[in-house]
């Protein structure tokens, strides 16, 4: 079965909207992925020091586990706030630049 010119360009546009369409979809960024480890890590920690301070009845492992790990939280947190910050930033310049070229 042989294409017309019209119906070969028509599939081109198809598959690079396609194409386009798969480019857009987000994957999950680096610092997201930290956050979410660190998040996990921190509840892991919280829940095993709550568990084994009620097994020993031993409040020692609050004053050093929990505000380490609390403070590693902490970092990550304000580290991915930080980048989304400079992120937003671009995006704001690039659409001010691209409204100012428009209008």
């Amino acid at each position: 079965m042989e294409y017309t010119k019209e119906e070969l360009q028509e599939m081109l546009r198809k598959k690079e909207k396609e194409e386009i369409k798969l480019k857009k979809q987000k994957k999950i960024e680096f610092s997201k992925i930290i956050l979410i480890g660190v998040t996990m890590a921190v509840t892991i920690v919280t829940l095993f020091s709550f568990a084994m301070i009620y097994v020993t009845r031993d409040l020692s492992p609050l004053s050093y586990l929990i505000p380490a790990w609390f403070t590693e939280f902490s970092i990550a947190t304000g580290f991915y706030y930080n980048k989304a910050k400079a992120e937003n930033i671009t995006k704001i310049e690039k659409y001010n630049y691209e409204e100012y070229k428009e209008g």
